[in-house]
């Protein structure tokens, strides 16, 4: 089989390259949050989730169901996944396959009613600066902010297969390697704005896009599609970040 490109090559060109420049800066526009994470947070991040999903003994091959906005944290278990060649599978519905269920705190209750073998799950408050749950879990759900806190900034491992699958949803699948090829070729120093407008594969695209760019960063707003005034309110973010193209 001809050797493919990994999603995990091209992030670490890029911290080497940019570490403390911005990858994403996020919005909320529900909330007013704005966050901007280097490739060096990022990267401790990745890491650190990384070694959460080792730890719950999943491996390359693996599927972890992700229910979760568009949200920094989605992009932060997706690179991990991929650190470590595991598969992100777009949830509802749970994929059969699934060894992990991650969910937002606000979906929980309906996650776990579906959750029909058991799968263990992890939430996710997606509250400003990563803080824990503003509500009591249940016993056998993580709490994402608390846990993932146990582990190191650095976190060592091989390059997974680039053809083992990667990103399952409704629309199809794709391996690392295909997520690279169908994405986007954006221009040095492209500044992209990306919304809850676009889909999961569509994200995941623009954001190989942006990785494979050199200097290349995303402004991710969660929101736009359910709030009053989100056109002028992106117009504003547009004009604030610097934004240069619109996905």
């Amino acid at each position: 089989m001809t050797p493919g490109r990994t999603v995990e090559q091209q992030r670490r060109s890029r911290l080497l390259a940019d570490g403390p420049q911005p990858l994403i800066t996020f919005y909320d526009l529900a909330t007013g949050e704005r966050v901007e994470l280097s490739h060096t947070t990022i990267d401790n991040w990745v890491n650190k989730t990384a070694a959460l999903i080792l730890d719950a003994a999943l491996s390359e091959g693996d599927v972890i169901a992700i229910a979760l906005p568009t949200h920094w944290q989605r992009i932060i278990w997706w690179l991990a996944a991929w650190k470590v060649g595991a598969c992100i599978a777009e949830a509802p519905p749970i994929h059969p396959d699934a060894q992990l269920l991650v969910c937002s705190t606000d979906l929980l209750e309906t996650m776990t009613a579906r959750n029909e073998h058991s799968v263990e799950i992890v939430a996710c408050s997606l509250r400003p600066l990563g803080l824990p749950a503003d509500i009591a879990l249940p016993a056998n759900v993580a709490d994402y902010a608390i846990d993932v806190r146990r582990f190191p900034d650095q976190l060592s491992t091989s390059l997974p297969d680039s053809h083992s699958l990667a990103l399952s949803t409704e629309k199809g699948t794709w391996s690392q390697d295909d997520v690279i090829a169908n994405s986007p070729k954006l221009a040095e120093s492209t500044r992209i704005l990306v919304t809850d407008d676009s889909d999961t594969p569509e994200q995941a695209h623009l954001l190989a896009a942006t990785l494979s760019s050199p200097h290349s960063s995303i402004v991710l707003v969660n929101s736009a599609m359910h709030h009053d005034n989100a056109a002028a309110q992106l117009d504003a973010i547009v004009a604030a970040e610097q934004v240069t193209q619109r996905a």
